[in-house]
């Protein structure tokens, strides 16, 4: 099973997301040079952390996803609504 979701993995679409991040990190690399480079270590531990996690979640069955939807949309839409979002401010 895990050789089939890598089979279908459209790579073309992988590939170019990792070039666009690379792309990015040379623009804050070279944005940042003279400045310390804070931005461009945090840039990239996000970007070691998240690869892997990307790669964990394309091996979650959708079966499994789909199960588990109508708990994320409920919860997203009590967030939403619990003002905490869109909350309204009084100016005075």
């Amino acid at each position: 099973m895990k050789r089939r979701i890598l089979k279908n993995i459209d790579w073309g679409i992988f590939i170019c997301a990792i070039i666009l991040c690379v792309v990015g990190t040379i623009a804050l690399f070279s944005a940042t040079h003279d400045s310390g480079f804070d931005s461009l270590q945090k840039q990239l531990i996000w970007f070691i952390i998240c690869i892997p996690m990307v790669f964990a979640i394309i091996f979650i069955d959708y079966e499994v996803i789909s199960k588990f939807s109508p708990i994320f949309y409920r919860n997203k839409y009590n967030f939403a609504n619990s003002g905490f979002i869109y909350k309204t401010y009084k100016w005075s």
